[in-house]
């Protein structure tokens, strides 16, 4: 949150939370040994495989998203919509292979309420057990959609084992 700019008088202390929250999971998935860490071997199609990364930032947004608009129908609006912006970056500021995404999600949906006037709903920042039900959604169907799409996520042919022995290099001289 912090990081999007998402400041609001009567959130602040919430999104606060969400932020130290959200910092302290990342941290947490950057150890080689958590399961929602991303194998090497995808890392690296993703930093070449445009479909594959547009799809994988498809899912992570429509995870986000459904929060919202789950929370905007328990609050008796009809067909919510919610608003995203998410901009997929290729690498790190010293050009090094690193897909990563930038997204700025509103924090709640637009929707229809009883009197037929669109209204928006504000959403209360997520708890960090709705975090780690939305990143292990997103963990799910990017594993069914590489499942579907056949791709082994450990398995390289030659050109990318060459590949990810370079950026490997590259990654350790950080």
């Amino acid at each position: 949150a912090r990081a999007l700019g998402i400041k609001t008088i009567a959130n602040r202390a919430e999104y606060a939370q969400a932020s130290e929250m959200l910092e302290d999971e990342l941290v947490r998935a950057r150890r080689a040994d958590d399961p929602r860490r991303l194998p090497f071997g995808l890392r690296c199609a993703l930093a070449f495989d445009h479909e594959l990364t547009l799809s994988l930032t498809r899912i992570a947004e429509a995870e986000i998203d459904r929060r919202y608009r789950r929370l905007a129908r328990e609050a008796r609006l009809t067909e919510p919509r919610g608003g995203a912006f998410v901009a997929i970056q290729r690498c790190g500021a010293d050009l090094r292979p690193n897909v990563h995404l930038h997204a700025q999600f509103l924090d709640g949906a637009y929707g229809t309420n009883a009197h037929g006037r669109e209204v928006f709903f504000q959403a209360p920042a997520p708890t960090p057990a709705e975090v780690e039900a939305i990143l292990t959604r997103i963990v799910a169907r990017a594993r069914a959609l590489l499942a579907e799409r056949e791709h082994d996520l450990e398995a390289l042919d030659e050109s990318e084992r060459s590949l990810a022995q370079t950026l490997a290099t590259a990654a350790s001289t950080r």
